[in-house]
């Protein structure tokens, strides 16, 4: 995969269906056994979910990450509030995510967290900036038939 995104093959948050034949067909090379489409592309999602939960943890203050090994370290009073707040943190505690850097490759322009983070099935609710603009161009909107009904008469009372 991260072959296929320094190739440019993953023009948006996945690839195109030639690198998915590409990865398919490399993995089947590998593993000696063809897996279908949708178990790769399963994977695939998979490891974006492991890969955006283990980021969170990096952004918690009190947390190192040691890149040869791919282990967190943090003091015991951390790890028992990450628990409440990552279901994977202890699966990240015990063994660590070496594939994290790899991963960053394929997956570190097209994964957002926090609150620019929004499923492909909902749109992200209007900010309270977005809202008070477009209230502001309707405002516009409604002072520009005004003056033009100044200019031209009320074309309403036309009889």
């Amino acid at each position: 995969m991260e072959e296929e995104v320094k190739k440019g093959n993953r023009p948006t948050t996945t690839f195109t269906k030639e690198a998915w034949k590409t990865i398919r067909s490399e993995l089947s090379k590998k593993s000696k056994f063809n897996y279908i489409e949708n178990k790769v592309r399963n994977k695939f999602n998979q490891l974006r979910s492991r890969h955006t939960n283990f980021g969170k943890l990096l952004k918690e203050t009190s947390v190192d990450y040691v890149a040869a090994t791919g282990q967190l370290i943090a003091s015991e009073e951390i790890w028992q509030h990450l628990y409440g707040v990552n279901k994977m943190a202890k699966k990240f505690r015990k063994y660590g995510w070496p594939l994290y850097d790899i991963l960053c490759v394929i997956y570190g322009d097209t994964t957002a967290i926090g609150s620019n983070a929004w499923p492909s099935t909902h749109s992200p609710s209007d900010s309270e900036d977005n809202v008070r603009y477009q209230l502001l161009q309707e405002e516009d909107k409604i002072q520009t038939l005004s003056d033009e009904d100044d200019i031209f008469g009320d074309i309403s009372n036309t009889s």
